[in-house]
């Protein structure tokens, strides 16, 4: 059977934050074991947290960069269980009132574009490590324990493992951006949950879910999910049934091995946290936080709403900002022409690489250049409306920095606009024809290819002015009739 993935992720991420969660140790990476522990976190009777104003700060930073409604007044719920790398016994979490809630990743891969909505992001402490050394023994550090970490949970948008893989490259792009955290996988600094069903078709019902965990590679993410895909198919296939269960994937075998049955959200039997009371984040902070969201944000947000343009696009004007600021004025100076989402494309494929190698040749920045950008607006929209072709654009492109007249003047003197003449462009394919017998032999035996050898010497006798269009459907009429 051909079954459809519902794949829903997870995501914790550590803060660069100086101080822990809800106490003053170091959050330094590499620390001596149990060196970073004080009362707090360690969880020694009579010690009370308090919370980390950064921690917040980081928190509604990221919900801004993604979209999400942050929450005037929120709180601290205890998360029960029990593990040996958890000296309190529960986790400070968020239960029913995440700080954000309601954003969005949007994901475009060569064949689709998808919405990633995000649920919830809340803020919560990490526990420690457990440090296994091949003996009967475990090793317990703590200096992890109270870490401040944001989970990122997702809605199950999420079809495919490219799809999870585009998700989790821009959220680790974002909080490096952001600065509020390193993002390295390796570490630990990052780490992924994908929990994945399988249904027959977008209008079943969610299947059971398996949880992978603690995937520390974007890499691994994806090989996670299609073994994860892999091994329910076969055992929906032989008539079996998903049983629901927490996984943990085995980088050497390529395969996901059980870890321990899957808990529900009610065996950690949330309640609010009695040691803190709820606190506010009123607008007047928020739109404080807002200052901090750079630039190329909300340039990117921008320009991929507006603009719809492909990632490789985006991610060059992020690297380039002058560069993107360039492309803005070229889309400003050409709004008055209606663009669609497919001429922005070509207007940035100018801008990328016809305009940006001016600029290298010429050693100029993009807003300091002779190529301005309102002599390449000029130039571009003639190609977008079909009055001149490619090559004369790029012959101007080079040109105009060193010209005293205009775009026009130049086109109009030298006889560079294109020809849709019919009359014009039949007198030229006739002296081609002419002198083409041969060529026009194998055409007629089937050998097409000789058509765009034509075409092209009817170019180059028009001296690239011919409609390309045109000259196609006046040539193929005169072959074929």
């Amino acid at each position: 059977m051909s079954w459809e993935p519902v794949i829903g992720l997870e995501v914790h991420v550590q803060l660069l934050t100086k101080t822990k969660m809800f106490c003053g140790c170091s959050t330094v990476y590499g620390s001596t074991p149990n060196s970073a522990t004080c009362p707090v976190c360690l969880a020694l009777p009579g010690a009370l947290p308090v919370p980390n104003r950064q921690a917040v700060e980081f928190a509604i930073r990221l919900g801004l960069a993604f979209g999400c409604t942050i929450r005037n007044r929120t709180k601290f719920d205890r998360k029960n269980y029990f593990y040996p790398d958890l000296p309190k016994g529960y986790q400070i979490s968020q239960y029913d009132e995440p700080i954000c809630e309601n954003g969005k990743i949007v994901v475009k891969t060569e064949h689709s574009e998808r919405t990633i909505h995000i649920q919830r992001i809340h803020l919560e402490e990490d526990a420690g490590k457990s440090m296994h050394s091949g003996t009967d023994k475990t090793m317990v550090d703590l200096n992890r324990c109270g870490v401040p970490l944001l989970e990122i949970v997702s809605h199950p948008d999420v079809r495919t493992s490219e799809e999870a893989y585009l998700y989790l490259s821009e959220l680790k792009k974002t909080v490096e951006q952001l600065e509020i955290s390193s993002g390295n996988l390796e570490e630990g600094s990052m780490r992924c949950d994908a929990n994945i069903s399988l249904r027959l078709n977008e209008t079943a019902e969610y299947g059971t879910r398996t949880e992978v965990k603690n995937i520390n590679s974007l890499r691994f993410v994806a090989r996670a999910i299609d073994a994860e895909i892999e091994r329910q198919s076969i055992i929906l296939d032989s008539g079996g049934v998903v049983v629901q269960q927490t996984m943990t994937y085995d980088e050497k075998e390529g395969t996901n091995k059980l870890l321990r049955s899957k808990e529900e959200s009610r065996d950690y039997r949330y309640f609010p946290e009695p040691d803190l009371v709820r606190f506010s984040v009123p607008d007047s902070w928020i739109e404080e936080v807002k200052k901090f969201i750079p630039e190329w944000k909300k340039s990117y947000d921008r320009r991929k709403t507006a603009y719809g343009l492909s990632e490789s696009d985006l991610e060059q004007f992020i690297q380039n900002p002058e560069l993107g600021e360039y492309y803005d004025v070229v889309i400003g100076l050409l709004s008055s022409q209606k663009n669609t989402i497919n001429e922005y494309g070509k207007i940035a494929r100018w801008v990328l690489n016809e305009a940006q190698a001016q600029f290298k040749i010429r050693n100029e920045l993009p807003l300091q250049s002779k190529l301005t950008p309102q002599i390449l607006a000029a130039i571009v929209g003639k190609t977008l409306r079909n009055e001149i072709n490619n090559n004369t654009a790029k012959e101007l492109l080079e040109r105009m920095p060193n010209e005293t007249r205009s775009v026009d003047e130049i086109i109009e003197s030298e006889g560079l606009a294109k020809v849709s003449d019919t009359s014009y462009i039949e007198n030229i394919i006739k002296g081609v024809l002419s002198n083409s017998t041969k060529q026009i032999e194998e055409y007629r035996s089937g050998k097409v290819k000789v058509f765009e050898y034509l075409l092209g010497q009817v170019m180059k006798e028009s001296r690239g002015k011919a409609d390309p269009d045109a000259a196609r459907k006046i040539l193929k009429s005169a072959l074929d009739g």
